[in-house]
């Protein structure tokens, strides 16, 4: 049944990344130094996000 759950995970997970990764490509272009930094954390929450989320999937691939 896990792995329902994670197969279900993937298609969010991909979207919200897309997502983000446009948002936070967006404000690196900014003159701001705050819209750059806060660019720079959005890349890296969604990268700790999918990585968190490809832990989840392979501990519960064979359950």
């Amino acid at each position: 049944m896990k792995k329902y759950y994670a197969f279900a995970l993937v298609p969010i997970v991909l979207a919200l990344a897309f997502f983000v990764f446009s948002k936070a490509f967006e404000l690196l272009r900014q003159p701001s130094d705050y819209d750059v930094f806060y660019g720079v954390m959005l890349l890296c929450i969604i990268i700790f996000i999918i990585i968190k989320a490809g832990i989840y999937v392979s501990k519960n691939w064979n359950d």
